[in-house]
């Protein structure tokens, strides 16, 4: 742990150089959380490195870029995960195409575009009503295995994950 002075230059984040620390040190418990809560911000964007305030929303274009980003992300750690888990590639490729499709569905059914750790009930709904019938089984399956990676990674909230499992047995 340190202190540090931060200093806004040239729109971004500086220090002036002189660092205080402490001789604390932390458990496997506190850097693994710290290092869960740092990731998910990274994922998401959300990592600071401007102290200026931000004068207006940003164009509609930069947040469709940041989601398109944070889609990347998201689906590769997916993917990891499908293969660590043992499932064969034909089934990994299967449900990150599932994914991928559903990604799509949230920019193209919204107005301001939504990331695939933010979307509900409703979301969901309409994207399997869109499904051909044919397909609907395996986009369940994979959406059931997408919603679990979520809630098993903190991604999304744990109530929230089994709130939408739970969804997915009705539709």
């Amino acid at each position: 742990m340190i202190d540090a002075v931060l200093l806004p230059f040239n729109d971004e984040i500086v220090t002036d150089g002189l660092f205080r620390s402490y001789n604390i040190t932390f458990g496997s418990g506190i850097r693994s959380s710290l290092k869960s809560a740092y990731d998910d911000a990274k994922e998401r964007g959300e990592i600071i490195s401007s102290l200026l305030p931000e004068t207006q929303a940003l164009p509609h274009e930069i947040r469709v870029a940041k989601v398109q980003k944070t889609n990347e992300k998201v689906l590769g750690a997916f993917q990891k995960h499908l293969y660590i888990s043992g499932l064969s590639p034909k089934t990994v490729s299967r449900d990150i195409s599932a994914i991928e499709s559903f990604g799509q569905s949230l920019f193209n059914q919204q107005p301001d575009p939504i990331s695939l750790r933010d979307f509900g009930k409703s979301e969901l709904s309409s994207h399997l009503q869109l499904s051909p019938e044919t397909e609907q089984k395996t986009v369940k399956i994979s959406l059931k295995r997408f919603i679990s990676f979520l809630r098993n990674s903190r991604r999304l909230d744990w109530g929230e994950a089994e709130y939408l499992l739970e969804v997915m047995k009705l539709l």
